[in-house]
């Protein structure tokens, strides 16, 4: 342990040289003509295409890291296999990724812009698959995913096969990764399993899990640097780190964490040095990609869009959901549960309304894993499940899945004529540069993976339950800018399902304004900020609502 410590302490000192970027060397070294580090925009994105005719030339899985473009080897994590519950409570994926070690650990690599993923393990005796690249592709244009893989071996160009290909059930590529071939990681900041487990950090000497997961990472590159390891020395390659990074001299923890600064400002806190917080945002974009077009495209979505962005925002209504629920129960076949005192319709039924489940967009774990059987995240809050009525769901360390597919929904009906009212109602969309470009230096590393990740994906801010969340998964606050722009979108979408089903189309106006309440309402200055007061009659400004009924319930 001495030595792994003392080396992290070289690296620290490193890493805090580079960052000062003093020197004309390192601003020479840092990404062409470009300030910002991780994505180099002046090369091409890697796809699927251009990773083939990189292997086509090979023989064997040792060479291809070499050959790998050199931005594309600066994002990667890696998992060492190592079974255990995450140190916030995230079960451990037992079967995906077939087998790794904590010295011949499984690397994932990913380009953020074409959404490419690879991964491979380290060859080592006794594991499976030690010849197989396997590869997640993402096509941009038809939001769907797909897994093949490179088998390598017996001097021989590499074989490439798609699930299909694959004859034994238990090597293919599905039964871990479902149907749609959707990516699997575990929910930001606990990945069990993998070097930097809790939150992309290595360097603690009070954390039990990062002291263990230290001390195996020590040996691990130990065993790259002596014997020269061909699938992980090109990942370490420390000039290209600090050509890659501006100027960043490689060190003991890295790509993770150096260190522990908490000061929101300091560098270390950069997502370029928080692999596994980077791969968990992009593959949760695009998965929200993948969701949104699966429920636009489907038949029920011009019945039941609308109805289900208002529960997805947690948009509550007794009022809509008792109008709605006969409807829904059409479509599902059975009667659909309710939460919150029925003030919204349950997550897994308004899934259920375009034959989606839970672990058709939700990544955390494997698609058959236990963990989406559960209903009750009270306990465990980087389960699946309810927390205060609020649905637990994949968090990636910036948005939530629902989040991300919200503002894709919404921008979908606002660009129609018929709820060409929606437009302009978020006007405080959530993203990576608008979140962190204040903090300068951190900024300068980051810039280009933010505004690209922007471009796969803003989100609408749902409240959430703030004092059970806050803490544990580092979440930000919700001010007033996202507060008001959700009331007002809820409110526009429940004037919208108050028509109720099969009704005609059209924008909705609001209710009218009147010198008295109809008969058995009142004007309500305690519901006048409630969502159903836009469905209201209106008097000096105040909703009228029906005395006596509780809830809110608006008078028309």
């Amino acid at each position: 342990m001495r030595f792994v410590r003392s080396l992290v302490s070289v690296g620290l000192v490193a890493l805090a040289a580079a960052c000062a970027a003093t020197s004309e060397e390192a601003e020479d070294e840092a990404t062409a003509g470009d300030e910002s580090a991780v994505i180099d925009r002046s090369q091409p994105a890697l796809t699927h295409q251009r990773l083939e005719q990189i292997a086509a030339p090979l023989r064997s899985l040792d060479q291809l890291p070499a050959q790998l473009p050199k931005d594309f080897l600066i994002n990667f994590t890696l998992k060492h296999g190592r079974l255990f519950e995450g140190p916030r409570g995230h079960l451990v994926e037992r079967v995906v990724s077939q087998s790794s070690s904590p010295t011949a650990p499984r690397a994932i690599l990913w380009d953020e812009r074409s959404g490419l993923m690879i991964s491979y393990n380290g060859g080592a005796a006794g594991q499976t698959e030690p010849n197989r690249l396997d590869v997640i592709d993402f096509d941009a244009n038809a939001k769907t995913f797909k897994l093949t893989a490179a088998q390598f071996g017996n001097g021989r160009p590499p074989v490439w096969q798609s699930n299909a290909d694959i004859a034994e059930a238990s090597r293919k590529c599905t039964t871990c990764h479902g149907p749609e071939h959707r990516p699997i990681f575990s929910m930001y900041p606990d990945w069990p399993s993998f070097y930097g487990s809790d939150n992309d950090e290595l360097t603690s000497r009070t954390n039990h899990v990062q002291e263990r997961e230290l001390e195996d990472y020590g040996k691990f590159r130990r065993e790259v640097a002596t014997r020269s390891l061909p699938r992980y020395t090109p990942l370490f390659d420390a000039a290209n780190v600090r050509a890659q990074l501006r100027g960043t001299q490689i060190y003991a923890s890295y790509p993770y964490r150096p260190n522990l600064d908490t000061n929101i400002e300091a560098v270390s806190r950069s997502f370029a040095f928080r692999p596994s917080l980077r791969l968990g945002i992009l593959a949760n974009r695009l998965m929200a990609q993948a969701a949104t077009k699966r429920i636009v495209d489907h038949e029920n979505f011009d019945k039941f869009g609308p109805l289900f962005l208002h529960d997805l925002l947690e948009c509550r209504s007794s009022t809509t959901t008792n109008l709605w629920k006969d409807s829904v129960r059409s479509a599902i076949g059975r009667a659909p549960r309710t939460v919150v005192n029925n003030q919204t319709l349950h997550y897994r039924d308004l899934l259920a309304i375009f034959d989606l489940e839970v672990r058709d967009i939700d990544i955390r774990y494997s698609y058959n894993h236990e963990g989406y059987k559960n209903d009750d995240a009270s306990r465990k809050v980087m389960e699946v499940g309810y927390i205060d009525g609020y649905w637990n769901s994949y968090f990636d360390g910036s948005a939530t899945i629902d989040e991300l597919i919200a503002m894709q929904l919404y921008k979908h009906l606002a660009a129609t004529s018929t709820y060409a009212d929606l437009r302009g109602t978020i006007d405080n969309p959530d993203g990576l540069v608008v979140k962190y470009q204040r903090r300068t230096e951190r900024f300068k590393f980051d810039r280009n993976f933010f505004e690209e990740m922007d471009r796969k994906g803003e989100w609408i801010p749902i409240p959430y339950p703030l004092a059970k969340l806050n803490d544990v998964h580092h979440r930000e606050g919700y001010p007033s800018r996202f507060s008001t722009q959700h009331r007002n979108l809820c409110a526009k979408l429940d004037r919208h399902l108050a028509r109720g089903p099969g009704s005609s189309t059209g924008p909705v106006e609001p209710p009218p304004s009147a010198d008295a309440c109809p008969a058995n309402c009142v004007a309500s200055s305690y519901c006048v900020n409630h969502p159903n007061a836009s469905q209201a009659i209106k008097v000096d400004g105040l909703p009228c609502m029906v005395a006596g009924a509780g809830g809110c319930q608006p008078c028309r």
